[in-house]
């Protein structure tokens, strides 16, 4: 498979909620394709979104890897407040996806979440959460996690600072007509 039979495109959609703090990046020519949920409602997320879709790309035309530029945009955010864009608090989830040859690269952070499908849908991120967390120590099951009360609560995003961000990361080779699904938590 080669880039050039890659394809991407994106939407995105506030629900019901007053305004959206989502924002996606798709570029076939590179190979990148970015989903990144704003965290904290009032707290400038859509802000904070926006600015993880536009390091991303920049980073990785400058070829550092997918991980390094993460963490360069949890750093962007956190800097931003002090140049005065966006508001102290605000944050990001994000999942992404880069495509180079026969290889695909996937990293997250937060609950966004990355699917494969290659005749079964498969999730290869896991999430940075409260019943994740839970969930890989045994202490709940399925049936639990999905009636959680703390079900929505997310131990790691972009914005903090933290140079030490423990970013998930997947990766694998690439076969003819493998379709990836990039989400946020609130896809229904």
């Amino acid at each position: 498979m080669t880039l050039s039979e890659v394809y991407g495109c994106g939407a995105t959609h506030c629900g019901k909620r007053s305004h959206n703090e989502d924002a996606f990046f798709v570029d076939n020519e590179i190979g990148l394709f970015i989903v990144a949920d704003g965290v904290g409602g009032e707290d400038a997320g859509e802000i904070a979104s926006k600015i993880v879709c536009q390091i991303l790309p920049e980073r990785i035309r400058a070829g550092i890897t997918l991980s390094d530029a993460i963490q360069e945009a949890n750093l962007a955010i956190a800097n931003s407040v002090s140049l005065g864009d966006g508001r102290p608090g605000m944050a990001s989830t994000v999942v992404a996806l880069l495509v180079k040859s026969d290889r695909y690269e996937i990293a997250w952070l937060g609950d966004s979440r990355a699917y494969i499908w290659d005749g079964h849908l498969k999730l290869l991120s896991r999430d940075h959460s409260v019943v994740e967390t839970l969930l890989a120590r045994g202490e709940i099951d399925l049936e639990q996690a999905q009636k959680h009360p703390k079900k929505n609560i997310i131990l790691a995003a972009l914005g903090g600072g933290d140079a030490n961000t423990n970013i998930g990361q997947n990766a694998g080779v690439l076969r003819s007509g493998t379709r990836f699904l990039l989400c946020s938590d609130g896809l229904t």
